[in-house]
């Protein structure tokens, strides 16, 4: 017997929907960056840049193995993922609250264990990239940061002693407030290859970092 029309659950269905429109942005997001590549390339060909190219080239190997965006990505590139997983997070909360109004709690249950696996896979991500130590430069300092798992920050350089660092996505940034109460921050994306990002208040001097282990 054929399912009705009174089968139908839209409360699942319009979560289905938030998982297929975060899928075709994460894909188109991966075109857009394939396509800024093949523009860097080919511009490196016609200008005959052997070492441009392999640059090219590395950085397309680096984004297609780990998804890491090359220093220098637009703006609007670096942007679309979170934009995307922010869309689908509001997805699963508005399932979980129409189902607790639906007196559904089995399956509020289901999507809010599915939404946190979701959280901690881009969680899990995240950490990789940040933890472990960086080369950090800003105006005239350079030294060497080492973030820790237990959100501790440990520089011998800046004179700050340690720090905590923290994810602020309001900000888009992880801010690290040092002993003295002195903040910096890194943008995110997080990239291992190059992160950019600034002091806080102070001079808002601009920060750039390179993950070296």
């Amino acid at each position: 017997m054929a399912a009705g029309a009174d089968d139908k659950d839209p409360v699942k269905e319009k979560l289905f929907a938030a998982k297929v429109a975060y899928d075709k942005e994460m894909a188109a997001y991966r075109a857009a960056v394939g396509e800024w590549l093949d523009k860097r390339e080919e511009a490196a060909r016609k200008a005959g840049d052997k070492k441009l190219v392999d640059q090219v080239k590395a950085e397309r190997k680096a984004f297609d193995e780990d998804g890491e965006l090359p220093k220098g990505a637009p703006a609007a590139l670096k942007l679309r993922p979170a934009a995307a997983r922010k869309a689908l997070e509001g997805g699963y909360a508005e399932a979980v609250k129409a189902y607790t109004k639906a007196k559904k709690d089995d399956e509020a249950a289901a999507v809010e264990k599915e939404l946190e696996s979701f959280r901690k896979e881009s969680e899990n991500r995240f950490r990789a990239a940040l933890v472990g130590t960086w080369k950090v430069t800003v105006g005239d300092y350079k030294g060497e940061w080492t973030f820790k798992e237990d959100g501790v920050v440990d520089s011998s350089t800046n004179g700050a002693g340690a720090g905590k660092w923290a994810l602020d996505k309001a900000k888009g940034a992880v801010v690290v407030t040092w002993q003295g109460g002195l903040q910096d921050k890194f943008d995110l994306p997080i990239n291992p290859k190059g992160t950019t990002g600034s002091q806080v208040g102070r001079m808002n001097a601009k920060l750039e970092a390179v993950k070296i282990k």
